[in-house]
């Protein structure tokens, strides 16, 4: 999905610029390469952050379904 859409930044960004003659068309691609790998990396943090929650709400999750089975088979043999 982030492909399609850098791809089709790209391409929206080349065809709109294409009446500019006067900028060098190698400096614009290597402006439009950095643009988009700041982005990938400001996306890659916040998905990082997201696997880290994710992550601790799983380990949460298992201790606590730990502790109920624990508890529940305690009340059954009681």
């Amino acid at each position: 999905m982030q492909a399609w859409h850098a791809l089709l930044c790209l391409a929206f960004a080349v065809s709109s610029s294409a009446s500019n003659v006067n900028v060098n068309p190698i400096r614009k691609v290597v402006g439009m390469l950095t643009d988009m790998q700041k982005e990938l990396e400001r996306e890659g943090a916040g998905e990082a952050a997201l696997f880290e929650k994710t992550m601790c709400a799983c380990e949460g999750g298992e201790k606590d379904l730990n502790k109920v089975i624990d508890d529940s088979t305690a009340a059954i043999r009681a």
